[in-house]
């Protein structure tokens, strides 16, 4: 297993939510969920497709309102903060990215700070030397100038990666951002992310569908199942059968590597009933 969990202290609290409920018209798509996201820690958010991640993650980041339950950031109510306060303090990254048409790399992590200085705002030497470290960190200064929609996937998420360390937001709210990528980008993206929240003590809650990277990469985790919390805990109790069946209803294997000690999970093989497969569908039929 990994050490991520003892490199660090968790920090206070930075966001807590309590008894979050979201719904809209007849459908409850958050029921009563209670947790707080530390600095320092990278929590994964895990579970079945619409179970509630990203709605969740749209609630922390203030693009979805609670039906009822409590909010806070570092103790203040987030209908108390301004918009501007807020997005200080707090960086999004939707699952799904806005075109930029035209854009360099360095442009877009430019709009990182937006929120100090407006649209009118004048573009400081804080503001520079904030660009510049994000596009340090995060290894984008090789293409600046290239147009961020020529870049490969890894690229382009490196790069809005940038955009949100260059706001310097002490919360950082990633939704599926390796999901669309290779095991290499993936693996890049994670150790960048887990990197980060160790050397700024940021608090960050990533959305993932991949179980090995969040006990990997991860220091404790949220898994939802039909938008209850169905598991909390430390990334390293993760790899555990009774816990992943729970999680995702179907049975998992976890196997450990002989060499290193690291464990991994993979589902086991779900069977099918083929004379049920191969019968002729009623379309086929004739009367």
């Amino acid at each position: 297993m990994t050490d991520s969990i003892a490199i660090q202290t968790p920090g206070a609290a930075v966001i807590t939510l309590s008894a979050g409920t979201v719904r809209i018209g007849d459908a409850l798509l958050i029921d009563d969920v209670s947790f707080s996201l530390p600095a320092g820690v990278v929590t994964a958010v895990l579970g079945q497709n619409g179970s509630g991640k990203s709605t969740l993650v749209r609630v922390l980041a203030r693009q979805q309102k609670l039906s009822a339950g409590s909010l806070l950031l570092r103790g203040e109510s987030y209908a108390s903060l301004s918009t501007r306060d807020f997005s200080q303090q707090v960086a999004y990254l939707p699952q799904y990215t806005p075109p930029t048409p035209g854009l360099t790399v360095e442009e877009v992590v430019k709009l990182g700070r937006f929120p100090w200085h407006g649209a009118l705002g004048r573009f400081s030497q804080r503001d520079k030397a904030a660009v510049a470290r994000a596009m340090a960190v995060t290894d984008t200064e090789q293409f600046a100038s290239r147009l961020v929609d020529r870049l490969s996937g890894g690229e382009r998420q490196r790069s809005w990666i940038a955009m949100l360390l260059a706001q310097e937001a002490t919360v950082m709210l990633l939704d599926e951002p390796i999901s669309a990528l290779d095991a290499r980008f993936q693996a890049e993206i994670m150790a960048l992310v887990r990197a980060v929240a160790q050397a700024q003590r940021l608090s960050v809650a990533v959305v993932l569908h991949d179980v090995n990277l969040a006990s990997r990469y991860c220091h404790q985790v949220i898994a939802l199942k039909s938008g209850r919390l169905a598991w909390s805990g430390a990334a390293s109790q993760l790899m555990d059968g009774d816990i992943l069946e729970h999680i995702y209803d179907v049975p998992m294997n976890v196997i450990a590597d002989p060499g290193t000690g690291e464990t991994f999970a993979v589902a086991r093989q779900q069977q099918f009933d083929i004379a049920v497969l191969q019968q002729p569908s009623t379309a086929s039929r004739t009367v």
